[in-house]
């Protein structure tokens, strides 16, 4: 089923939470051989 997004609040996050959302995203975009940035530098 498609959806749509209507609304999406973000914020920085910092710590334990930044690295497990790093795992969690470099996990995935491996499936895809694709790597996660941090910024501009990375």
């Amino acid at each position: 089923m498609p959806l749509t997004l209507d609304y999406c609040h973000t914020r920085l996050a910092f710590g334990e939470d930044r690295e497990w959302i790093r795992e969690q995203l470099t996990t995935a975009c491996a499936e895809f051989g694709t790597t996660v940035a941090d910024g501009p530098d990375d």
